[in-house]
């Protein structure tokens, strides 16, 4: 039924520029805008070897090697240019990515990604802004990936540990206005990596993480009402298999108000009838 699990083939994270840092010298600006440049073309073209280029020249950037030009002096790039490198090879070893240099690439690309977020976080207490919490979204997928195969205890461990980095994400997101888009993302794949979990018998896992991710979806916009309604439905499956009647009637009520579409509507009442019955 259209409720039941949504569909997200045009739900993809959104994405807020992270700009070339503020008083760099015109020669660090010039070279690091050249490096995103790369990484552009690589994601859209589907160009695997230009983003391990890229990634080459961010570390010839901050060490430049015995075959770099003889006067390039150390530099100082962004901190957060290999959040953007490891977003990018997220992007192309994707599952869903089936172009032939995608999955002859694919573990590189997972390589990459790790090798990226470990280089970020591993920099001295990264400040709480929007880089950080895009790098723990790039990790939580990665980790979600790893349980990809998994049954039982691993696969629930595996996909609470991602759930985990997540709301750290989520923390940051929400703790400032102009990052309402993170909240969208965090959205986007706590649901990616949930619906592993999203089944009888292990919805209880979901306790307390997917509550806390549908009252921060409260705040996005008239134009995700659709997509609020239907992760506030998932939430109520959540709570009926909990026996927990009375709040999945509450989020059913929420899911309602938030539908325009009427073949959600007809399948929330029938989800409410059911919930009350077992009150």
């Amino acid at each position: 039924n259209p409720c039941h699990q949504p569909r997200f083939k045009d739900k993809h994270p959104r994405h807020c520029p992270l700009g070339v840092g503020a008083g760099r010298r015109q020669t660090d600006m010039s070279a690091e805008r050249k490096i995103r440049e790369v990484i552009g073309r690589a994601t859209a073209t589907c160009q695997p070897q230009l983003l391990l280029e890229a990634y080459k020249n961010m570390c010839q950037l901050v060490a430049p090697s015995a075959h770099s030009e003889p006067n390039l002096k150390p530099q100082n790039p962004s901190p957060e240019l290999p959040v953007l490198i490891a977003e990018a090879a997220l992007e192309l070893s994707a599952p869903e990515r089936t172009e032939d240099e995608a999955v002859m690439f694919r573990p590189q690309m997972q390589e990459l990604a790790d090798r990226c977020i470990t280089k970020f976080l591993g920099a001295v207490k990264p400040p709480k802004n929007q880089a950080l919490s895009r790098a723990y979204l790039a990790q939580a997928t990665l980790v979600a990936r790893s349980a990809a195969g998994r049954k039982g205890e691993g696969l629930v461990d595996q996909t609470l540990k991602a759930l985990d980095l997540v709301l750290k994400a989520l923390e940051i997101a929400t703790g400032d206005a102009r990052y309402s888009f993170l909240v969208y993302n965090a959205s986007v794949v706590y649901w990616r990596t949930s619906r592993a979990l999203q089944r009888k018998g292990v919805y209880k896992h979901l306790l307390p993480s997917m509550p806390t991710m549908a009252e921060a979806i409260k705040s996005l916009g008239e134009e995700d009402s659709e997509w609020k309604s239907k992760f506030w439905v998932a939430l109520a499956r959540v709570y009926d298999d909990c026996e927990e009647a009375d709040n999945a009637l509450k989020c059913l009520n929420d899911a309602f108000d938030a539908t325009e579409d009427d073949d959600c509507k007809t399948e929330i009442v029938r989800l409410m009838v059911h919930a009350d019955r077992n009150r």
